[in-house]
């Protein structure tokens, strides 16, 4: 993401210069967990590092004001592809 921070639906801001994100994840496709805990590459053996490099995720951040989250592809720029909330967190903001 090229953005350092970005409105919530709540007013909040929600920083991305913190590296490791406090409140950030990432989204991984099992099969490509799979991959990187139990597999190898194509090249043959390999370490977990090594696949987890490899795979695709999305990325996504959460406010620690209301409990939105918001989900990014890497690859797409500074528009989420997604934004849902928690459903015991209720309808909130």
């Amino acid at each position: 993401m090229a953005v350092s921070s970005m409105r919530c639906r709540c007013g909040s801001v929600i920083s991305f210069s913190a590296i490791p994100h406090p409140n950030g994840f990432k989204i991984v496709p099992e099969e490509a967990w799979d991959h990187v805990v139990h597999g190898s590459g194509p090249g043959g053996d390999d370490d977990a590092v090594t696949r987890a490099r490899e795979i695709s995720y999305w990325l996504g951040y959460e406010c620690t004001a209301c409990g939105w989250m918001w989900i990014f592809e890497p690859a797409a720029g500074d528009t989420p592809i997604a934004v849902w909330r928690r459903e015991d967190l209720g309808e909130g903001a």
